[in-house]
């Protein structure tokens, strides 16, 4: 098994792993009470839940990404790389590479 099998192995268990958090919203419920109290502290709850949804749908996205990548054998190039663009354009001179580089 190559590095890049075990790798595309660990994204698709954390992709699955990902699914499934995300597919349980209970924390997200409004929840209703008399005292005032009670209710800041659902509405905190709630919050944080909103937040981990939040996160976890963003890296849920880059794992699909990473493994798409991995799938069309990009996956560990620099992404203006795979898509052809220059990493540093030339600059005046003739001189290129990251700016501040000496020559």
């Amino acid at each position: 098994m190559t590095s890049t099998d075990m790798f595309q192995e660990i994204l698709a268990r954390k992709e699955g792993d990902l699914s499934r958090v995300l597919r349980n919203r209970d924390g997200i419920a409004i929840e209703k009470s008399a005292d005032q109290m009670d209710e800041i502290q659902y509405a905190s709850e709630r919050e944080l839940a909103i937040r981990n949804v939040d996160r976890d749908s963003v890296l849920l996205r880059q794992v699909r990404a990473a493994l798409r990548r991995v799938r069309d054998g990009s996956f560990g190039t620099p992404r203006s790389r795979a898509m052809g663009i220059a990493l540093y354009p030339m600059s005046g001179g003739g001189r290129s590479g990251p700016p501040g580089a000496r020559q």
